[in-house]
């Protein structure tokens, strides 16, 4: 055929040529094929074309090719076409391609996907980007991605990630992330997170947090964390706060907090505390109080502890007291006690 011809050659005619004929056009043929004619090509005429015809294919002739063609491109031809004719592609079109297809093409075509056929594409194919093509994606992209993507995403491809990709995730797509993508985070990943992206996590998703994670936590992004997620912290992962975050704890999120959790906190975790956050103390946390954390109470400090919360305090903990602490409680803390309370705070302050 002339160039001309194969320009000439009509819908049904060009449905009717055979997988030779196809595989017999040049370059120029395939070139000046109508997008009336492309289109009408079977899957099996698209899957056997020649990978420099597919190429030579202009953006409008992209544009017309069907989904189900799309689709049928084999991962030589996915790997074949240009940067640009990857741009052309339409939403149906990107989540038209196999799997095979797109984890076969090269970073530079997958950079290049609209915000749009990017975020058109299934959570398989989302699934099966390789660690490479994911850490290829533009910014625009990674914002464009829906949360059932995000969640598709494989762990190891979300290590991947730049930091300058893992702060514009939506909050959506952080909400959407199982507990093993959070842990997959590295520190650097982690620490970019913004205070909306913070305050979206779970308790699952802190749960499931490095201790490393958890040691890059800083002042401003701990006081974003919800009351009904800060719980979700492993005893494990309080002790490696920095004194820093634990100083930063809403007197809020400090009344949430587990007994366990506060009993784990180290002397000099629960030293950074300050007075208003003592006075958040409930009364089983109080109970759960190590010697260690009694001894580093400043007199303000215990003069801020809660009436409702003094039953908390075991004779033993007062025992252990400094006579300049048992001083501290107040007239009104003084009657609050119990009288086994009463009597270990004028001990405490009789022997030290």
């Amino acid at each position: 055929l002339t160039t001309d011809q194969a320009h000439a050659l009509t819908s049904v005619q060009a449905a009717a040529l055979s997988s030779a004929s196809v595989v017999a056009l040049t370059s120029a043929q395939a070139a000046v094929l109508t997008t009336g004619a492309l289109a009408a090509l079977t899957t099996s005429q698209i899957s056997a074309m020649e990978t420099v015809d597919l190429a030579a294919l202009s953006t409008a002739q992209i544009a017309a090719v069907t989904s189900s063609q799309i689709g049928a491109l084999t991962t030589a031809e996915a790997v074949a076409l240009t940067t640009n004719q990857v741009h052309a592609l339409s939403s149906g079109q990107a989540a038209a391609l196999s799997s095979a297809a797109l984890a076969a093409m090269s970073t530079a075509q997958v950079s290049v996907l609209t915000t749009a056929a990017t975020a058109a594409l299934k959570a398989a194919q989302v699934a099966a980007l390789t660690s490479a093509q994911t850490a290829a994606l533009t910014t625009d992209q990674v914002r464009a991605l829906t949360s059932a993507q995000a969640a598709a995403i494989e762990t190891v491809d979300l290590a991947a990630l730049s930091t300058a990709q893992v702060v514009v995730l939506t909050t959506s797509d952080v909400a959407a992330l199982i507990g093993a993508q959070i842990g997959a985070l590295k520190s650097d990943q982690f620490a970019a997170l913004s205070t909306d992206q913070m305050h979206v996590l779970s308790s699952t998703q802190l749960a499931s947090l490095s201790t490393a994670d958890v040691a890059v936590i800083s002042n401003s992004k701990i006081t974003a964390l919800a009351l009904n997620a800060i719980v979700g912290l492993t005893t494990a992962q309080v002790t490696n706060l920095t004194t820093a975050a634990v100083a930063a704890l809403s007197t809020g999120q400090v009344n949430a907090l587990l007994s366990s959790q506060v009993g784990a906190m180290t002397s000099a975790q629960f030293q950074a505390l300050g007075s208003s956050q003592v006075a958040a103390l409930k009364s089983s946390q109080v109970a759960a109080l190590t010697t260690a954390e009694i001894d580093v109470l400043t007199t303000d400090e215990i003069a801020a502890i809660s009436t409702a919360a003094l039953p908390g305090l075991t004779t033993t903990d007062i025992l252990s007291m400094t006579s300049t602490q048992a001083q501290a409680f107040t007239t009104a803390q003084f009657q609050a006690l119990s009288t086994s309370q009463a009597d270990a705070v004028l001990l405490a302050y009789l022997n030290s």
